[in-house]
Protein backbone atom coordinates (compact mmCIF):
# COMPACT_ATOMS: atom_id res chain seq x y z
CA UNK A 1 0.00 0.00 0.00
CA UNK A 2 2.82 2.41 0.85
CA UNK A 3 4.39 1.76 -2.55
CA UNK A 4 1.16 2.73 -4.33
CA UNK A 5 0.86 5.97 -2.35
CA UNK A 6 4.47 6.84 -3.12
CA UNK A 7 3.92 6.05 -6.80
CA UNK A 8 0.83 8.29 -6.89
CA UNK A 9 2.69 11.09 -5.08
CA UNK A 10 5.67 10.90 -7.49
CA UNK A 11 3.30 10.83 -10.49
CA UNK A 12 1.41 13.91 -9.29
CA UNK A 13 4.63 15.75 -8.54
CA UNK A 14 6.00 15.04 -12.03
CA UNK A 15 2.73 16.20 -13.64
CA UNK A 16 2.91 19.48 -11.74
CA UNK A 17 6.53 19.93 -12.79
CA UNK A 18 5.72 19.29 -16.45
CA UNK A 19 2.75 21.66 -16.44
CA UNK A 20 5.02 24.44 -15.12
CA UNK A 21 7.15 24.10 -18.25
CA UNK A 22 4.39 25.75 -20.32
CA UNK A 23 5.12 29.16 -18.76
CA UNK A 24 6.95 31.45 -21.19
CA UNK A 25 7.90 34.28 -18.87
CA UNK A 26 7.33 35.07 -15.21
CA UNK A 27 7.93 38.14 -13.13
CA UNK A 28 6.82 39.56 -9.82
CA UNK A 29 4.03 42.11 -9.72
CA UNK A 30 4.81 45.28 -7.76
CA UNK A 31 2.68 43.92 -4.88
CA UNK A 32 4.68 40.69 -4.71
CA UNK A 33 2.20 38.53 -6.62
CA UNK A 34 3.59 36.15 -9.22
CA UNK A 35 2.37 37.01 -12.71
CA UNK A 36 2.57 34.53 -15.60
CA UNK A 37 2.88 35.98 -19.10
CA UNK A 38 2.34 33.64 -22.04
CA UNK A 39 3.28 34.32 -25.65
CA UNK A 40 0.20 35.16 -27.71
CA UNK A 41 -0.90 32.57 -30.22
CA UNK A 42 0.21 33.27 -33.78
CA UNK A 43 -2.50 33.09 -36.41
CA UNK A 44 -1.27 32.11 -39.87
CA UNK A 45 -3.48 32.49 -42.92
CA UNK A 46 -2.63 30.96 -46.27
CA UNK A 47 -4.63 33.43 -48.37
CA UNK A 48 -6.96 36.39 -47.94
CA UNK A 49 -10.09 37.19 -49.97
CA UNK A 50 -10.02 39.73 -52.78
CA UNK A 51 -12.08 42.10 -50.60
CA UNK A 52 -9.06 42.61 -48.30
CA UNK A 53 -7.41 46.04 -48.67
CA UNK A 54 -3.68 46.72 -48.87
CA UNK A 55 -2.19 49.76 -47.07
CA UNK A 56 1.42 50.96 -47.18
CA UNK A 57 3.11 52.46 -44.14
CA UNK A 58 6.78 53.08 -43.39
CA UNK A 59 7.97 51.09 -46.39
CA UNK A 60 5.91 48.02 -45.43
CA UNK A 61 2.64 46.69 -46.81
CA UNK A 62 -0.22 45.65 -44.55
CA UNK A 63 -3.50 43.98 -45.48
CA UNK A 64 -6.78 44.66 -43.68
CA UNK A 65 -9.76 42.33 -43.68
CA UNK A 66 -12.76 42.41 -41.30
CA UNK A 67 -10.94 44.66 -38.84
CA UNK A 68 -7.83 42.48 -38.60
CA UNK A 69 -4.42 43.52 -39.84
CA UNK A 70 -2.06 41.11 -41.63
CA UNK A 71 1.46 41.18 -43.00
CA UNK A 72 3.10 38.73 -45.40
CA UNK A 73 4.76 35.82 -43.63
CA UNK A 74 6.40 32.76 -45.21
CA UNK A 75 3.77 31.20 -47.47
CA UNK A 76 0.85 33.38 -46.43
CA UNK A 77 -0.04 36.03 -43.87
CA UNK A 78 0.17 36.50 -40.11
CA UNK A 79 -2.23 38.51 -37.92
CA UNK A 80 -0.48 41.52 -36.38
CA UNK A 81 -1.16 44.61 -34.33
CA UNK A 82 -0.78 47.52 -36.79
CA UNK A 83 2.01 50.05 -36.27
CA UNK A 84 1.14 53.32 -34.53
CA UNK A 85 0.69 56.07 -37.11
CA UNK A 86 -0.72 53.88 -39.88
CA UNK A 87 -3.46 55.85 -41.62
CA UNK A 88 -6.68 54.63 -43.23
CA UNK A 89 -9.13 56.58 -45.35
CA UNK A 90 -12.01 54.20 -44.57
CA UNK A 91 -12.90 52.71 -41.21
CA UNK A 92 -12.44 48.91 -41.38
CA UNK A 93 -15.36 46.59 -40.71
CA UNK A 94 -15.79 45.58 -37.08
CA UNK A 95 -14.65 48.78 -35.34
CA UNK A 96 -16.94 50.30 -32.70
CA UNK A 97 -16.94 53.90 -31.47
CA UNK A 98 -15.83 54.17 -27.82
CA UNK A 99 -15.09 57.09 -25.52
CA UNK A 100 -11.93 57.02 -23.39
CA UNK A 101 -10.95 59.89 -21.11
CA UNK A 102 -13.41 62.14 -22.93
CA UNK A 103 -11.97 61.37 -26.39
CA UNK A 104 -13.71 59.30 -29.10
CA UNK A 105 -11.84 56.35 -30.60
CA UNK A 106 -12.70 53.40 -32.82
CA UNK A 107 -11.79 50.06 -31.23
CA UNK A 108 -11.56 46.47 -32.44
CA UNK A 109 -9.50 43.52 -31.21
CA UNK A 110 -7.09 45.64 -29.14
CA UNK A 111 -6.51 48.24 -31.89
CA UNK A 112 -7.54 51.88 -31.46
CA UNK A 113 -8.05 54.35 -34.30
CA UNK A 114 -8.62 58.08 -33.94
CA UNK A 115 -10.31 60.26 -36.56
CA UNK A 116 -8.19 63.19 -37.78
CA UNK A 117 -10.65 65.67 -39.28
CA UNK A 118 -7.94 67.93 -40.69
CA UNK A 119 -6.32 65.12 -42.72
CA UNK A 120 -9.60 63.17 -43.12
CA UNK A 121 -8.02 59.86 -42.09
CA UNK A 122 -8.23 57.33 -39.27
CA UNK A 123 -4.89 56.97 -37.46
CA UNK A 124 -3.74 53.96 -35.43
CA UNK A 125 -2.90 55.19 -31.91
CA UNK A 126 -1.22 53.60 -28.90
Amino acid sequence: MKVNIRLIFVSLLSLLTLSACVVHDTHRHHRGKRVVVKKPATINVVSLPTTARVVAHGGSRYTIHKGRFYRPHKKGFIVIKPPVGLTLTVLPEGFAKVKRDGVWFYHHDGVYLKWNAKRKVYIVVD
